[in-house]
């Protein structure tokens, strides 16, 4: 539009050369209300004039639409006419000015949507600055009221919450920016809480930490979390003021800034109830004092001002609104206004299905609805209009663009004929390019476009020449002529009541903005949809009546074995209506269940079509249960059998299925057997049985989730499922105890739980299910005691510690206690008194009512004056009393009855009888013998068993994993010299070594013999046994076997024992009563091996560092308190020991290793560290000697099997990487970087299954990088830099799931970044499996020719040679690494076969190389990617986004191109950017100033344009920022003086220097203007140009020319 003209209104006319031209208008100079200078407004808000302006100039073209008054404006520019995309702009504009209110409040019900009013409550912020929270709150609360349609009045959103509990540690005085707020807005939504949480009620002022309070409310306020926030925002910059106009409009809101003036107070009348009828214009002599946040919530085109919502209370109105002018005080900045979009976070009570159901709808219906009822390509559908839509309200209630809405309703939107008048003469090239536009872009009907143009009069002549009429045929009879421009413009204002328009380009948001209100054709369409997605997209047309069985099987093709045979009804039923109501998704003839659609976005909504469907049977083959499928309120019968799915399952679900009858999710019999133990690692339900659902399916009949990965207890709150039938939840990973409150559900019939973790006891109110059938609580190996159930109820138990079914109920299985006690307790103590002390038969005395413990107390003897005590303990246990604990003293004591009664009290957890010997000698013996199979009888619960002074006989039994037993206490009394007694003999039991619990073994003064077992340090006895008592046993022989080193915790009594020799340097302060000699002061094979190594070093580097490595230190005593190990393993330096003082680590850094005359150095220290068996960890690093015998890595490393950690870093070594290090399984850290190797990467190596760091950093290493180092799962350092690596990045390395670093430059990699971020989809996984399959084949070869020869050998010379001996036993290694690989892709590919020995198969669960591409990959742990100085090509992936953990990404240095992602902007940890020496083109993205902790920032050498973004003044913590090299225009903004604060910025070094495209003196000015050097803390570089930089000059774009 040119940037002076005046429009009219004009009659359309029979012919484009019948016109008029009235005569011009005069123009005002500045905006409407705008009397503020430059210096008050500050740049940007300048830049809301011109917004205004341009604004201004739309509404005069588009008032023409309604009649109004000519508005007068500075003036538009011919390029909206001369190009097509601009003018196509200003139409959209027009058109939606033109049909939307020309005035609106959000707060007057009789314009807004759904009749609310969704203006909130007037906010007072008092003396803090905190507008901005007041604002965004209040913002927050009109568009979640909006988008709900509820009155705003019914939110309440804590400003508070969103200020003080957000990051920055702010304070009432601090402010706050309204980008960095929006940002929390959307970043924390938890942060969106009420009021009502806690932070109301604190003095604000008053209050400078308010972590405390802020945590309270996190733990007050539900679900207002992280996980589950009660909203869910998005903000977005609106830089027009069409745009600020629609947001208000859908929304209810937006927040923007104004500078308050000296005359603003003063402007209010606090006595008025309202201030919307007077206008806020700034005075010419005000002086701007500061910024202020306010809420937009309304507007007027008429009297052009917005209006404003107030945080200051009532004190200024009592409603707090006011209407201030367009442009004045910058409200409205392109700047610095911002809208908000909250809607109810998915999964709460508003939108429990993650629907929206607040969604507005409109009906629809088709132009030809016999052609295109199950057409769904169709893109056009008719609607009705109302009285109350508008072109403007259609186009968003559509989501269209309102351009093809107008054009496509031309009969709806009549033209009318616009002219532009312009006062600046055009060339005839300029007028036909104009005209050309206009005919390609305007719409139908109409005027032609022509120019129209006075003649100057000829010379000495009074006449005006007639004007002349120029079409894009003549325009040079108008070149350089005063022109007015006619065209016509479709008519957007027109009213729609009862037309009816054609709305086109909604088929792909068509279910979230329109519906059918024939559900004829709804219902059919869906059922078209399904079929396709069947696979079956030529079978049809659907029948007219889609409900009859009858109709479908017409449809069956028997001669094609893919077509479907409708043999059995899918559309098994439909409502009186037309509804489908119940559908059958089956496996079709021909068709297997892969090829059944995935529980995806596609199959759902194809679903939610059937508003009305009460019943779904389907097979799925993939996906998950969208929460959404909670909408289908009438669902009664959810069947789905699949192949391969995943997910949690919707908790909200009960709440839409009030109806429910039967839910049955488990797998296709193809998929797996559901009663297998196998489950597919990656398939099946995941998460915890929603407990939600127990007060909600109270209809619910028959639950299955079969063979899945469920985990967590079975909630309680299924007993509130009061018509549950069936329970079948076996084969997951359930864990607990199975709740006492199912006993409530009166009809449940059969319960199947076998296969999962539960524990615990069935609880004692099941027998009260008297229904109940069947129970199946197989494979719970937790699971114990007896089953309180009817004798009607199927009891399944195997692979439990379940005895059976109970007797009967509390009353029975406390009688069956008494029974035993009556019975086997006299029996036992030889005593026949018992029931004149307690009538047990009584089950109140038993257990008394409301007792849970009671001791039953009495003379085991009734002989009179007898000392002798028996005490009972009975416990309330399961629901019952139970025996828990018999206390004998002074009786006679039969231990044949012990086991018999232990079997009949299965909760007995301690037996004790002491000096229980009264009647010893005249037992027989057996009756004094331990019981051999007492351990079993005594399962599962007995703990402590004391048979102390009690003259026990015989043998000590064997008693092998009596993992319950904590005490054993047998010791006898010293016999007298003359009475030796009855004791116990024979040897300690080595299987007792297997005894997991036991703490306390007391055995003294028996006759046992022999040693004592080396077993017993080698099993679990030695990692909890704390006392033993073994004094007193003269027969006991021999040394503390060295094993026993593992009993760290153990007091020994081995005194009057003939045991000598010393003991385990572990044990020389663990004995009662006397001290032993430590058995490394007696020598030690490993001092030896410290020694001898100490003799391969230079003494000149290694006097000064191991001048402790002496035979010297090893004298002396061990001295208390506690264990002090050998002198080797804690003062000699580089030495490192274990608990067992077996040398661990030897370190040997900077060291220097003499030559040997008549090894290799290197072969020296290794035949030394192989007399070191448990070293774990070696340092090498920058050890000499080596390089001076240009060393290599022997093969024979690898004989130092325990290594978990080798550094060879620097060390000077030659030749290749031995592939025999493949075979150190348990090596964690590998580092030989920075040698002079040659070679590849031995692919073997991708067998080192517990790797997580290996660096091979700098060796001159050559070839690809193996994709089949997938199998690393454990790797978390990966740093291969400074090789001269090709090749591109596999794919596979996006399985690695724990990598945290991956470092790569400096090699000679090409290809695309992306092809590996895109995971190991196809050639890449296929490349992974290939690689390792053929290293098992290469070994497996070389194995079989070695095996050979060995025979040869044998066969010629009795005996193969150690050479061949040595090649052999590395090749075995090599085979069981490459084997260890292909393992590790299968268990990352989650295959059956992980564990198959034929490592070179498939295997039973498929192509391995198929799985492994369908494996969800993510680098989700990366930290620190480093690809720089390569040769990667392509555009920057924006998936780095999505690499969420990144601290640093370094890609500088190779040939990538395009724009720079905004994706990035989601990396809110990444510290180190560095992308420089690259081609990357475009504009700095704004969206990066949400990279918050980013320390440096390089984007040098690169060809960005545009100007520097002021919002990149938020990144705080950035220290360097280099943006050399580029093509960027401008100067600094002057926001970014701020990056000078030390106060609040980190920023110390800003590069600019070789920027072409910036004019240096204006460069400079802005950043003297700035003040950002003004601290000397920040140094700012600026210079231009080298001869580089000179050169891309002209790359700068040139000023365009005026016409």
């Amino acid at each position: 539009m040119s940037r002076f003209f005046a429009v009219w209104l004009l009659l359309l006319v029979p012919s484009w050369r019948q016109v008029w031209l009235p005569a011009p208008r005069l123009l005002l100079v500045s905006a409407q209300g705008v009397l503020t200078t430059a210096e008050q407004l500050g740049a940007s808000d300048l830049q809301t004039l011109d917004l205004l302006d341009q604004f201004v100039e739309t509404l005069e073209v588009s008032d023409q639409f309604t009649g109004k008054k000519p508005r007068k404006s500075k003036g538009g520019t011919h390029g909206n006419f001369a190009d097509r995309q601009a003018f196509e702009q200003l139409q959209l504009q027009l058109y939606s000015l033109a049909g939307a209110p020309q005035a609106y409040s959000s707060g007057n019900v009789s314009q807004t949507q759904g009749g609310r009013n969704y203006i909130p409550k007037v906010r007072d912020q008092g003396s803090c600055s905190t507008c901005v929270a007041q604002s965004l709150a209040s913002c927050a609360e009109a568009t979640v009221a909006s988008v709900v349609q509820q009155d705003a009045a019914k939110w309440d959103i804590s400003p508070r919450s969103l200020y003080y509990c957000s990051y920055g540690g702010k304070t009432c005085a601090t402010g706050w920016d309204i980008a960095d707020a929006m940002y929390v807005a959307q970043n924390f939504p938890e942060l969106l809480r009420p009021g009502r949480c806690g932070l109301d009620s604190v003095v604000e002022t008053d209050t400078g930490d308010w972590g405390s309070t802020c945590d309270a409310a996190s733990s007050t306020c539900s679900p207002s979390n992280t996980s589950l926030p009660l909203l869910n925002c998005t903000y977005k910059a609106l830089s027009t003021f069409l745009q600020i106009q629609q947001h208000i409009r859908t929304y209810g809101a937006v927040v923007t800034r104004m500078g308050v003036h000296d005359d603003f107070k003063l402007f209010f009348d606090p006595s008025k109830t309202s201030m919307q009828n007077d206008i806020y214009t700034v005075k010419s002599d005000a002086q701007l004092l500061y910024g202020h946040a306010v809420v937009l919530v309304g507007y007027d085109n008429d009297n052009m001002a917005w209006l404003a919502l107030n945080s200051w209370g009532k004190r200024v109105t009592k409603d707090g609104l006011f209407r201030i002018g367009y442009g004045v005080a910058g409200a409205a900045s392109p700047t610095a206004t911002f809208g908000l979009k909250c809607a109810p976070a998915p999964g709460t009570d508003l939108d429990p299905h993650s629907s929206q159901p607040w969604r507005q709808r409109r009906a629809v219906r088709l132009a030809d609805p016999a052609a295109e009822r199950t057409n769904l390509t169709v893109n056009c559908f008719l609607y009705d209009a109302t009285s109350n839509d508008t072109a403007t309200s259609l186009a968003e209630a559509f989501k269209v663009d309102i351009r093809n809405l107008v054009h496509n309703n031309s009969e709806a939107f009549p033209p009318a004929a616009v002219n532009v008048s312009m006062s600046t003469p055009l060339t005839a090239a300029y007028m036909r390019l104009m005209l050309s536009t206009l005919i390609s872009a305007q719409g139908t009907g109409g005027i032609e476009p022509y120019f129209a143009c006075t003649q100057p009069p000829p010379m000495f002549s009074i006449d005006t020449p007639p004007p002349v009429i120029c079409a894009l045929d003549n325009v040079t009879s108008c070149a350089l002529l005063n022109c007015s421009l006619f065209y016509s413009e479709q008519d957007a204002s027109a009213s729609l009541a009862g037309k009816t328009l054609k709305v086109c380009g909604i088929a792909q948001q068509f279910q979230s903005v329109a519906y059918f209100a024939d559900p004829r054709v709804s219902q059919a369409r869906g059922l078209r949809a399904l079929l396709d997605l069947l696979g079956f997209p030529n079978t049809g047309p659907v029948p007219q009546d889609y409900c009859s069985q009858a109709e479908w099987e017409k449809l069956n093709d028997y001669s094609n074995p893919k077509g479907p045979v409708f043999t059995e009804r899918w559309v098994r039923s439909c409502d009186a209506d037309g509804y489908v109501t119940s559908l059958n998704v089956p496996i079709y003839l021909g068709k297997e269940a892969t090829d059944n659609p995935d529980m995806d976005g596609r199959l759902l909504s194809v679903f939610l079509q059937f508003e009305r469907i009460a019943e779904i049977r389907m097979v799925a083959n993939r996906g998950s249960m969208p929460p959404q499928l909670g909408s289908l309120k009438s669902m009664t019968v959810f069947f789905m059998q699949w192949m391969c799915i995943n997910g949690e399952l919707p908790p909200n679900l009960g709440m839409g299925w009030k109806g429910i009858s039967e839910i049955s999710i488990w797998p296709y019999p193809t998929a797996q057997d559901v009663k297998a133990k196998f489950k597919l690692p990656n398939c099946g339900l995941t998460g915890t049985l929603p407990a939600k659902w127990g007060g909600a399916m109270r209809k619910l009949r028959f639950l299955t989730l079969q063979a899945s990965h469920l985990a967590g207890p079975i909630p309680g709150e299924y007993a509130g499922m009061n018509s549950l039938a069936r329970l079948a939840l076996d084969n997951n990973e359930l864990t607990g105890t199975l709740p006492s409150s199912l006993s409530k559900l009166r009809f449940m019939r059969w319960v199947y739980l076998s296969m999962n973790k539960l524990q615990g006891n069935i609880p004692l109110s099941y027998f009260n299910m008297s229904l109940l059938l069947e129970l199946d609580v197989t494979d719970n190996a937790g699971m114990g005691g007896c089953a309180p159930l009817s004798p009607s109820t199927n009891l399944e138990f195997s692979g439990t510690q379940i005895t059976g079914l109970c007797s009967g109920d509390r009353e029975q299985v406390e009688q069956q206690e008494q029974a035993a006690v009556w019975e086997l307790l006299p029996a036992l103590l030889n005593a026949d008194g018992l029931s004149n002390v307690v009538n047990i038969t009584l089950s109140q005395d038993w257990l008394p009512e409301g007792v849970t413990t009671n001791f039953l107390q009495t003379s085991a003897s009734s002989t009179p004056g007898s000392t002798d005590l028996l005490l009972v303990k009975v416990e309330l246990l399961d629901g019952a009393g139970h025996v828990t604990w018999i206390n004998v003293k002074d009786a006679c004591l039969d231990l044949r009855v012990l086991p018999k009664l232990a079997a009949k009290l299965p909760y007995l957890q301690e037996f004790r009888c002491v000096s229980c010997n009264r009647c010893a000698a005249t037992l027989p013996p057996e009756a004094r013998m331990l019981p051999e199979k007492l351990h079993q009888a005594a399962l599962p619960r007995m703990t402590s068993l004391e048979l102390s002074q009690t003259n026990v006989t015989g043998t000590l039994p064997k008693w092998e994993n009596w993992t319950t037993i904590e005490a054993l206490k047998l010791s006898a009394l010293p016999p007298a010299p003359d009475q030796p007694g009855l004791r116990l003999t024979g040897r300690l039991p080595p299987a007792w070594g297997s005894m997991s619990s036991l703490q306390v073994l007391q055995l003294s003064n028996q006759q046992l013999t022999g040693g004592l077992p080396p077993a017993w340090g080698l099993g679990p006895l030695a990692g909890n046994l704390t006392q033993l008592w073994l004094a007193g046993n003269g027969n006991i022989t021999g040394q503390v076997p060295a094993t026993w080193a593992a009993f760290t915790h153990l007091q020994i009594d081995i005194h009057l024992t003939n045991i000598t020799g010393c003991v385990p340097d572990q044990l020389v302060h663990s004995f009662l009563l006397e001290t032993r000699p430590a058995c490394s002061r007696n020598g030690s094979a490993e001092a030896a091996a410290l020694l001898a190594i100490r003799a391969l070093l230079d003494p000149s580097g290694a006097t000064a560092v191991l001048g402790g490595w002496d035979a010297a230190s090893l004298s002396g005593e061990v001295a208390p308190p506690g264990l002090k190990p050998p002198p080797y393993c804690t003062n000699w330096p580089g030495v490192s020991c274990n608990g067992l003082n077996q040398v661990t680590g030897l370190n040997l850094a900077s060291l220097h290793l003499q030559p040997q005359p008549t090894q290799p150095t290197f072969g020296a220290l290794l035949q030394l560290l192989q007399q070191l068996p448990a070293l774990e960890a070696l340092d090498l690093h920058r050890t000499r000697g080596f390089h001076e015998a240009r060393a290599s890595i022997p093969p024979e490393i690898s004989s130092v099997v325990k290594l978990r950690s080798l550094d060879l870093s620097d060390a000077g070594l030659y030749g290749v990487l031995p592939r025999t290090l493949s075979a150190l399984v348990n090596l964690q850290y590998l580092n030989v970087s920075f040698n002079a190797l040659s070679g590849s990467v031995p692919k073997v190596f991708a067998g080192l299954s517990s790797l997580q760091v290996l660096d091979l950093s700098g060796c001159g290493l050559t070839g690809p990088l193996p994709p089949s180092f997938a199998a690393l799962q454990d790797l978390q350092e990966l740093r291969l830099a400074g090789n001269a690596l090709n090749g591109s990045l596999p794919g596979t390395f996006m399985l690695l799931d724990g990598l945290t670093v991956l470092d790569v430059s400096s090699n000679k990699l090409t290809g695309s970044l992306a092809d590996m971020l895109g995971g190991p989809a196809g050639k890449a996984a296929a490349a992974a499996v290939s690689e390792a399959r053929h290293e098992v084949q290469t070994a497996q070869h070389t194995m079989d020719v070695l095996m050979a020869r060995a025979k040869e050998q044998e066969k010629a010379a009795g005996g193969q040679s150690h050479e061949l001996t040595v090649k052999i036993k590395h090749a075995q290694a090599e085979l069981q690494a490459a084997t260890r690989a292909v393992q590790g892709l299968r268990r990352r590919a989650g295959s059956a076969a992980a564990d198959d020995t034929d490592p070179t198969t498939a295997g039973a669960a498929g192509d391995l190389s198929v799985q492994l591409a369908a494996q969800p990959a993510s680098l989700a742990s990366l930290q620190v990617l480093n690809a720089g100085s390569n040769a990667l090509t392509g555009l920057l992936p924006k998936s780095l986004g999505s690499l969420k953990q990144l601290r640093e990404l370094r890609l500088g240095s190779n040939l990538l191109q395009g724009p720079l992602p905004w994706e990035l902007a989601s990396l809110r940890q990444l510290q180190q950017l560095d992308l420089s020496g690259n081609a990357l083109a475009g504009k700095c993205p704004l969206g990066w100033s949400g990279m918050r902790q980013l320390q440096h920032l390089d984007l040098s050498g690169n060809a960005l344009v545009g100007q520097l973004p002021g919002v990149w003044y938020g990144l705080r913590e950035l220290v360097s920022l280099d943006l050399s090299g580029n093509l960027l225009t401008g100067g600094l903004p002057q926001v970014f003086g701020q990056m000078g604060d030390n106060a609040t910025h980190k920023l110390r070094r800003l590069l600019l220097r070789d920027n072409p495209c910036m004019n240096q003196p204006q460069l400079a000015a802005s950043v003297s203007a700035s003040g950002i050097s003004d601290s000397g803390l920040v140094k700012v570089v600026m210079g231009c140009c080298s001869k580089a930089a000179a050169a891309r000059a002209k790359l700068c774009k040139a000023p365009r020319k005026g016409l």
